[in-house]
């Protein structure tokens, strides 16, 4: 017999961060966990903030970017019921950052947020309530 030590892996136990799932969304807000927002949020894996923004999306509303830890590897933009533009200057920005950023709907936006979080993907969503 050998006398090397095995090391033991407890499996299940999760040494996964908290994943914040969206369990619904309608014109009250988004129900994360039975909390309910109904405001427009910021969400990352870590953290749900509250996203002050108004009546439209500007490349201003994501000067915040700059001082999270690190950059996502995916942005999402939720930008209400229907995309009215195609936000270049905000796509500029993230570019000249190197942060990958989808646009879409918020209710889209919600769906690809649960899916990308199951994957243990690391992004973070910007989602507009109205």
């Amino acid at each position: 017999m050998s006398s090397e030590k095995t090391q033991m892996v407890d499996l299940l136990s999760s040494s996964k961060k908290k994943s914040w799932t969206i369990k619904n969304f309608s014109k009250d807000g988004f129900l994360i966990d039975n909390k309910l927002y109904n405001y427009s949020i910021l969400i990352s894996s870590e953290n749900i903030y509250t996203w002050n923004i108004h009546s439209k999306i500007t490349v201003k509303n994501f000067d915040f970017i700059k001082t999270l830890k690190s950059y996502p590897e995916l942005l999402l933009i939720g930008v209400g019921d229907s995309i009215s533009s195609p936000y270049l200057d905000i796509r500029s920005k993230m570019s000249k950052l190197s942060i990958a950023v989808e646009i879409m709907t918020t209710p889209s936006a919600c769906r690809t947020w649960n899916i990308l979080i199951s994957e243990g993907r690391r992004a973070f969503a910007c989602l507009k309530l109205k």
